[in-house]
């Protein structure tokens, strides 16, 4: 294949994986938004997937495109070094201009590249009752003696759908046990669960009745619509260990 196939291939490919980027970016911000615009479109309480993927997997779908679009403009760049090299040149006439400009472009394409394994994210108290996107709520509440509801008196409050949530999706308040406000949501794995409850993960996989070799990174929400349990199931599980141990 001659160095202009080559050529167009690559800019096929670069194309293909600019629009995927693009596409799935959209998806991202539009149809399965993070947080409060979520919980504003489709209810509370709710998980998105698509192709059977969440916002995260979708995540990663989009770095490893952009990781191919990546390696595909080196090989662009390397394919058609010596026609850059006599354009920059004719373009700016001064050696040390050129040379100056070219250590700043390289200079910031790298930084622009690394900075961000670098950087250390601000990681609010696990007590805090403002959440971001992947954080726990794992929070001390004070509820009164009367106010209280025990799992053998009072079980655990189901609601159905209401109005704009969608359909499938699960609202129901958790309740508080010993102080501690249980409340499990779809988007928590099951290492979320067991880190912010102290329950192992074993006896959680075990209580819902799932395979023992499910994955601790799995999501609820995943996990929910696979083996048909219910989040008040899970506060099930962590209420009854919380009683146990």
């Amino acid at each position: 294949m001659d160095k202009c196939k080559v050529n167009f291939v690559i800019d096929c490919l670069l194309m293909i994986c600019l629009a995927t980027i693009a596409g799935i970016g959209f998806l991202m911000a539009w149809i399965m938004p993070p947080g409060k615009e979520r919980n504003e479109m489709y209810g509370s309480g709710t998980d998105l997937y698509f192709l059977n993927m969440d916002r995260h997997g979708w995540g990663k779908v989009h770095l490893i495109f952009g990781l191919v679009m990546l390696g595909l403009i080196v090989l662009h760049i390397v394919l058609h070094w010596s026609q850059i090299v006599v354009i920059y040149r004719r373009l700016i006439s001064s050696p040390a201009l050129r040379k100056a400009l070219a250590w700043v472009f390289a200079v910031a394409c790298l930084f622009l590249l690394v900075y961000p394994f670098a950087i250390k994210p601000s990681v609010s108290s696990g007590l805090s009752t403002r959440r971001g996107p992947g954080q726990v709520r794992h929070q001390q509440e004070i509820i009164p003696e009367d106010r209280r509801e025990s799992p053998d008196s009072a079980g655990i409050s189901e609601q159905q759908n209401e109005p704009g949530q969608a359909a499938g999706s699960e609202k129901h308040g958790g309740y508080t046990k010993n102080g501690v406000r249980v409340e499990i949501i779809g988007r928590m794995t099951l290492s979320e669960v067991s880190a912010a409850y102290n329950v192992p993960v074993e006896y959680i996989i075990s209580g819902l009745g799932l395979p023992k070799a499910t994955s601790s990174a799995e999501k609820l929400g995943w996990l929910r619509r696979t083996y048909g349990f219910k989040m008040s199931d899970v506060e099930v599980v962590v209420i009854k260990y919380l009683d146990t141990h």
